[in-house]
């Protein structure tokens, strides 16, 4: 279970503070110095993390986005478990990325198509000809309404 140690010692009432039973044991992992770039970049790597340096270096510098990339809805995973996403303003114009941190992992998902059918020509003709006759239907219940 990943926790905030800083928030805890903050705040004893934090919901991050976790009541521990005998057996339980608390790990503190070494720094992992790397960034694990995975999802729909052309080579999905471990880079070494370089403070200051924002989420599209480090895309960059796993080749950058394939053609299946979702770019509007990238997602980092913290070493601490929690997880940032993309936030988008102004109708997907301006985008707000998360910070990097060590350990992190950056994920980029996948565009999900949707094939649009189109109707064939028999299709077309038989709802053409639905709509002709529900037409003429109309139109001559007005007129008789009106005589």
């Amino acid at each position: 279970i990943a926790v905030n140690i800083r928030a805890i010692q903050a705040n004893s009432q934090s919901p991050d503070d976790l009541l521990l039973d005998e057996g339980d044991e608390i790990v503190v992992p070494k720094l992992n110095e790397l960034v694990k770039i995975t999802g729909e970049v052309y080579s999905p790597t471990e880079i070494k993390y370089e403070q200051g340096e924002p989420l599209r270096y480090y895309i960059n510098r796993s080749g950058g986005y394939n053609d299946f990339a979702r770019t509007s809805k990238i997602y980092v995973i913290y070493p601490n478990g929690q997880v940032a996403k993309t936030k988008t303003a102004l109708f997907g114009l301006v985008r707000s990325y998360p910070k990097i941190k060590t350990g992190t992992e950056v994920f980029v998902p996948r565009v999900i198509k949707t094939e649009h059918k189109r109707l064939s020509t028999g299709e077309v003709v038989g709802l053409t000809s639905v709509i002709v006759s529900m037409a003429g239907v109309a139109v001559t219940l007005i007129n008789s309404l009106h005589k």
